[in-house]
């Protein structure tokens, strides 16, 4: 397996024609079938009872989703963010969404999810608690860094099915895996 990009100058023909000729020049075959565009789904994010597993031994929390950004299915162009207090936990964004929406609940399910800021709590014994909030944008953004405690939600993200391309995300041992 390997992996290519080409910076230069012409259009997506060219780009392909250059990315084909390297293959075959370097690597004698042809190149890989193109990684999809789709990185990150929200879609997990539309039911509030979803249950996000965590590893024991990273000592956090599931995240707890504090903003949500929506787009409505009648007009691409309508979007609207949600907000509660990241820091009181019964303040939480679907009964707010449940209580704004005009549909409820079954409204969020008919919109589109563009961007979630969510918080997860690291507890480890012997260390002083603490938050790291994230945010999460649709198709291809994401804050959380490679290393660290960061490191360490991002390897969640794809068993949670938020992340679908897994690129920059490290396996999980399946021994670790909790329902």
């Amino acid at each position: 397996m390997w992996t290519s990009a080409i910076l230069a100058k012409g259009g997506a023909d060219k780009h392909e024609a250059l990315f084909e000729g390297f293959a075959q020049a370097v690597h004698g075959g042809s190149a890989p079938p193109k990684a999809g565009k789709k990185t990150y789904d929200l879609s997990v994010f539309k039911n509030p009872n979803q249950e996000f597993w965590t590893d024991p031994a990273s000592h956090m929390t599931p995240p707890r989703v504090f903003k949500m950004q929506l787009q409505f299915p009648e007009s691409r162009r309508r979007r609207v963010l949600f907000e509660v207090d990241p820091d009181d936990r019964h303040d939480d964004v679907y009964r707010l969404l449940q209580r704004k929406l005009t549909g409820g609940l079954a409204e969020l399910a008919r919109s589109t999810i563009l961007r979630v800021e969510a918080r997860v709590v690291f507890s480890v014994p012997g260390e002083p608690i603490e938050p790291i909030d994230f945010r999460i944008t649709a198709p291809r953004w994401c804050t959380l860094e490679c290393d660290g405690k960061d490191g360490t939600i991002r390897r969640h993200l794809r068993p949670w099915e938020i992340e679908t391309d897994g690129k920059r995300v490290a396996a999980i041992p399946e021994s670790t895996l909790v329902a």
